[in-house]
């Protein structure tokens, strides 16, 4: 615990000098999303007794205590805004700020491999490790940069990226992590091999082919990055579904065989390619004749993405497949930095929804194909990852030491599809009576079954007190949704920054309630326990809006300001107003004020 304000903190161990939660990055401006203000905090409830501060701008200010009890009050980042300090202390903050505090100031170095996922992450995710998490809302910042870097409006530069390789980080505020972009990769979406009844659907029987600019790949340059992760990290990002081509693979869940898919010789041209014209029959039709219960089964149109390449001599980046380019980038950089002895290397996959998929898809084709030495770790890190495979697919991951961390919303879709009937945790045919007639066809059944592969971080967007509780299918897949979520997870029991889950759940819902012009959704004692979760939020919350609008309203932040191309505004939560009294008409004011003497002596006037 920390030392009552009588005692000294070097006594017990502490430092004279208390300074803040230190950053996750290297250097301050390596998180320009973030803004902080120093504030004080009370040891006690009883010594709590805040004024109201003076507001003289509408931006967000710097909020701290009229008066401090202690001589050596204790400091630490708080996010500004616009409103009263919370008085409010317990043992759950005190804890939270020690772990804030005493954070080894994101250096991975030493244990760089556990953060890695070489033990499964295990005793990292449940509490939630400072630094794990502050690595996980890294990578999904880097996905979100292919989202807000690319073209789909109708332009020439439909389905690319709107920057340069060498100036993607910088646009999208990431210089600071140390990255440097070395390969752009591209997608070719193939309709061919679409069901029959969708072909027939959408009126188009001869197929189509559209390639699309769909992630990238970066290798850690920075000397101080790579001493504060122990090693030289190579990321692969994979976007998530777009355009509507991508959308029609996504619902092709024909679980197939990929047999010789990743050994098509990409030198020849499509067109005379009988290799390639046999494979896209078998995965067209989606049947194998001599089916094998131990052999890999994946999705049709995951593996279709990733494996196919645009033969149309108009496409300037589609005539190698993606998982062509992969190769060939990995192949270079792992002979660039081998003989490097003072770091060791490291390969990083990481993607959001259809990218998510994309990422197992490629950690399966470097790690069977021996793209990359034994002695280089792999590992995954998804959000909101669909199912991508069988049993078997899975089985091959873990022999081969892929890690595989899943970051999943409880109530978003995507993750539950495909096999979201017939999955991991269904019950096996045959295990009753009545289910003979399914026996016979157990072996395609457990074949064909979806499963996840790896272990998974679970959150919830209904213990957010910042986020409206209608959430919809669509806004609980944001990416800045997942990463809110995780910025503020602290464990299973407390699924969000001092929020039980457990006495959550014992709350009712506070009818929202129409105060002038603005509509108000949050009970006080929500809007109280949005200002103490504020103080342990290091991600900025008006992120959350950027795309959307599932903010509450009364945060004041602007509903999908980088769509209306707006500056990112600040979240500031001002008090609720005093409800106005009801107008009376003038008689009733009259009677209202008139003295009870005056009032008798009327009544007697009138009545004797």
């Amino acid at each position: 615990m920390w030392p009552s304000p009588g005692e000294s903190a070097h006594a017990n161990g502490l430092p004279k000098k208390q300074g803040a939660r230190p950053l996750r990055f290297w250097r301050e401006d390596a998180a320009p999303q973030v803004q902080v203000a120093r504030t004080h905090c009370r040891s006690s409830i009883s010594e709590s007794i805040i004024s109201s501060p003076s507001v003289t701008h509408p931006a967000m200010q710097n909020v701290s205590a009229s008066t401090p009890m202690s001589n050596s009050p204790r400091t630490l980042l708080t996010p500004s805004f616009n409103g009263y300090p919370s008085p409010f202390r317990h043992d759950v903050l005190e804890s939270l700020e020690r772990i804030f505090r005493s954070s080894p100031n994101g250096q991975l170095s030493k244990r760089w491999r556990e953060y890695h996922g070489c033990n499964y992450w295990s005793g990292l995710l449940s509490p939630l490790d400072p630094d794990l998490k502050a690595e996980i809302v890294k990578y999904g910042d880097l996905v979100q940069a292919t989202y807000d870097a690319f073209d789909n409006k109708d332009s020439e530069t439909r389905g690319h990226c709107i920057y340069k390789e060498q100036e993607l980080l910088e646009k999208a505020g990431l210089s600071g992590t140390g990255y440097t972009v070395t390969k752009y990769i591209y997608a070719t979406s193939d309709i061919h091999l679409l069901p029959k009844w969708m072909e027939r659907s959408i009126g188009r029987s001869e197929g189509r082919h559209e390639t699309a600019w769909i992630g990238f790949i970066a290798v850690a340059t920075d000397a101080r990055e790579i001493a504060r992760l122990g090693r030289r990290d190579i990321v692969i990002v994979w976007r998530g579904t777009v355009t509507q081509c991508e959308w029609l693979e996504d619902v092709d869940g024909t679980m197939v065989q990929p047999g010789d898919s990743f050994m098509v010789d990409e030198s020849l041209p499509s067109t005379s390619s009988s290799q390639q014209q046999k494979q896209k029959q078998q995965l067209h039709d989606g049947s194998h004749h001599h089916l094998d219960c131990e052999a890999v089964g994946v999705e049709r149109g995951f593996l279709t993405l990733y494996t196919t390449r645009n033969g149309d001599a108009a496409s300037t980046h589609g005539h190698l497949s993606a998982c062509k380019q992969v190769r060939d980038e990995l192949k270079r950089l792992m002979n660039l930095y081998k003989d490097e002895k003072d770091s060791e290397l490291s390969i990083t996959i990481t993607g959001h929804s259809l990218g998510g998929a994309l990422a197992l898809m490629s950690a399966y084709d470097i790690t069977e194909h021996s793209v990359v030495e034994k002695d280089v770790p792999v590992s995954v890190i998804s959000f909101a990852a669909p199912r991508v495979g069988n049993a078997a697919f899975k089985a091959r991951l873990e022999q081969a030491g892929v890690k595989v961390l899943r970051v999943v919303n409880t109530n978003d879709m995507v993750p539950k599809v495909p096999g979201i009937l017939v999955h991991e945790e269904s019950p096996l045919p045959g295990s009753s009576p009545s289910t003979q007639a399914l026996a016979r066809h157990d072996r395609h059944y457990s074949w064909s079954t979806y499963v996840h592969a790896g272990v998974e971080l679970r959150l919830n967007n209904y213990f957010s007190p910042f986020l409206k509780k209608n959430v919809n299918m669509v806004g609980s897949h944001n990416l800045q949704l997942y990463l809110h979520l995780v910025d503020g997870y602290r464990s299973s029991s407390m699924p969000f920054v001092c929020v039980s889950a457990e006495r959550h759940r014992q709350i009712k819902p506070f009818p929202s309630q129409i105060i002038g012009n603005k509509q108000h959704e949050c009970s006080p004692h929500t809007r109280e326990k949005i200002r103490v979760c504020m103080r342990f939020m290091k991600r900025d919350i008006a992120l959350v809006n950027k795309e959307s609008a599932l903010l509450v309203d009364d945060l004041h932040v602007e509903n999908n300001w980088h769509e209306k191309h707006i500056p990112k505004p600040s979240p500031r939560l001002s008090p609720l107003p005093p409800k106005k009294e009801p107008q009376r008409n003038h008689f009733n004011n009259f009677m209202r004020y008139l003295p009870q003497s005056h009032f008798e002596d009327i009544s007697h006037s009138i009545f004797v």
